[in-house]
C-alpha cells in the first residue's frame, strides 16, 4: 500500500476514534497498531528498513505505537464513565496525529 493511502487511512482512524469518544460510532476501529491500514503498511516496509531510512521508519513506527495507546486509553476513560476526560484526551490525539502527518510528510519528500 501507497504511503498517501495509508496516510488518508490515518487520519480515518482518527475520525473514528473521535466518532466512538462522540457517542456517533459504537465500535471502534482496528485498535491493535498492526492491525490497522497504517500499521500494515509500516509493518511491511518495516521488513526491510534500508531501503527507505531506518531512522525515518522508527519515528513513524515510535509515533504510530503512541497514538494507539493514547486511543486505547481514552476508550477505556470513556466506556469508564470518564466522558469529559476522554473528549480533553482528544486535544492530544490530535497532536499526535498532527506530529504522526508531519512525520509522513517529511518521509514522503525524502523519497
Amino acid at each position: 500500500m501507497p504511503l498517501l493511502y495509508a496516510t488518508v487511512e490515518h487520519r480515518g482512524w482518527i475520525l473514528a476514534i473521535e466518532e466512538c469518544l462522540s457517542g456517533e460510532r459504537a465500535a471502534p476501529p482496528a485498535l491493535d497498531p498492526h492491525e490497522c491500514a497504517f500499521g500494515r503498511w509500516l509493518d511491511s516496509v518495516l521488513a526491510n528498513p534500508h531501503e527507505l531510512g531506518s531512522e525515518r521508519l522508527t519515528e513513524l513506527d515510535q509515533l504510530h505505537q503512541k497514538v494507539h495507546a493514547l486511543a486505547i486509553e481514552l476508550l477505556r476513560l470513556h466506556r469508564g464513565d470518564r466522558r469529559d476526560e476522554a473528549q480533553a484526551g482528544l486535544a492530544r490525539l490530535n497532536a499526535l496525529r498532527d506530529q504522526t502527518l508531519v512525520a509522513m510528510e517529511t518521509f514522503l519528500k525524502a523519497l
